[in-house]
């Protein structure tokens, strides 16, 4: 995880999309190519570069659409692998991710290596 610059204009389609409320969807391809060109192509958490299925990601959750604002949140979305999707759903990850676009991760992330062990 490297820090971010994401654009601070949220695509239009989010304030169109929540207006629709539970209904609408944060994943409209202006959204997707915006978070795409923000993030370099890469996912947020694990920098896999290219995903051929990529998915747009809450660092927030916002529950199954409860949390209409969390939902739509340009600050709350990110460019996501499905893999590093799945795995940061777990609750026990919930409020633990670096948001890489408002803090540096090198400040949060200490590397320990002992007697060819490394531990993070």
């Amino acid at each position: 995880m490297v820090k971010c610059e994401k654009s601070p204009i949220p695509p239009e389609s989010l304030a169109i999309e929540k207006q629709k409320g539970r209904n609408g969807s944060y994943k409209k391809p202006d959204v997707v190519e915006q978070l795409a060109k923000d993030f370099s192509n890469k996912c947020y958490i694990c920098e896999l570069k290219d995903i051929s299925d990529p998915q747009v990601e809450h660092l927030v959750p916002h529950h199954n659409g409860r949390d209409i604002d969390d939902m739509f949140d340009w600050d709350n979305l990110f460019f996501s692998c499905p893999h590093c999707n799945g795995l940061k759903n777990k609750q026990e990850y919930e409020g633990k991710i670096i948001d890489c676009c408002k803090d540096d991760p090198e400040v949060h992330l200490h590397c320990l290596y002992d007697k060819g062990n490394v531990s993070i």
